[in-house]
């Protein structure tokens, strides 16, 4: 397997900036048919904030990294949430294997 395309515990594959613009949360709120106020207008955080898992795709954006098999599971998903994400910031998401987990088969149905 060339280097560059090997899979392993420990690879870190960049990071990428994101602006959180008004058009990407009305994109999320239509997409899950979630209108909370909050992400509209006035906020007990001084503004409209951004929904908690509006980026919970974007390790998947490019997907030159994933398995090249059939039948993954994405067993874990792990975020780090500080504090609320204000629309007009920008966020920077990272991207890095740490942890592979190997498939077990069933012995019977």
């Amino acid at each position: 397997m060339n280097q560059a395309n090997e899979v392993y515990v420990g690879k870190y594959y960049g990071e990428r900036p994101r602006d959180i613009t008004p058009e990407l949360v009305q994109t999320y709120a239509e997409g899950v048919e979630d209108y909370n106020s909050w992400y509209f207008g006035d906020s007990p955080f001084g503004g409209p904030v951004a929904p908690a898992l509006l980026l919970h795709s974007e390790v998947y954006r490019d997907v030159s990294w994933y398995l090249s098999i059939f039948g993954n599971l994405h067993a874990r998903q792990e975020w780090e949430l500080f504090h609320p994400i204000m629309v007009g910031d920008q966020v920077t998401a990272r991207r890095q294997i740490i942890d592979r987990y190997a498939r077990e088969t069933a012995s019977t149905w």
